[in-house]
């Protein structure tokens, strides 16, 4: 009788250690799915501004931690960008060429997985301005961006982006 008491009271205290899953409240969503909007339009800022290093900085530093296998960050014109140097090395000429980038955005929904993960799909027009002030035609674009929450601030872990030829 001891050994079958000892082991319910085992059992009772490694259940009560586990811990509690609670699900997000509606309104915990919300506050999570404007932080994300907002990190959204700083991040588009970014790049109107044209300005490589605040881009770069809205990058995970450590996306390692994220993936069980060896991660692939980036896919650029089906060039596979394993690291985030990789990343900076492909697209530092691009926006060192041009003077200004639009996105105007006509949709956009925020699925939010988990406290510290979220998933940011929208669609809208760009444009883009080079260096010599020519500015293209408005195209088509959709945009997935998987944050992640590193600390106070949302990272992007990974992103997808589909141009209209």
């Amino acid at each position: 009788m001891r050994r079958f008491v000892l082991a319910a009271f085992t059992m009772t205290v490694l259940a009560a250690c586990q811990p509690a899953t609670t699900e997000l409240t509606e309104e915990q969503k919300a506050e999570i799915a404007a932080e994300i909007r907002q990190t959204a339009r700083a991040f588009w800022s970014s790049i109107e501004e044209t300005d490589f290093e605040r881009w770069g900085g809205f990058w995970t530093a450590d996306h390692e931690q994220y993936y069980e296998d060896n991660p692939m960050l980036f896919v650029d014109r089906l060039n596979i960008l394993p690291t985030k140097e990789a990343m900076e090395t492909a697209w530092r000429p691009l926006f060192e060429a041009r003077a200004a980038q639009t996105v105007d955005v006509e949709t956009e929904t925020v699925a939010v997985l988990g406290e510290d993960v979220a998933l940011h799909v929208f669609r809208g027009d760009f444009t883009i301005t080079d260096a010599d002030g020519n500015t293209t035609e408005p195209a088509p674009v959709s945009v997935s961006l998987v944050w992640v929450r590193e600390g106070a601030d949302w990272k992007i872990l990974h992103a997808h982006q589909s141009f209209n030829p």
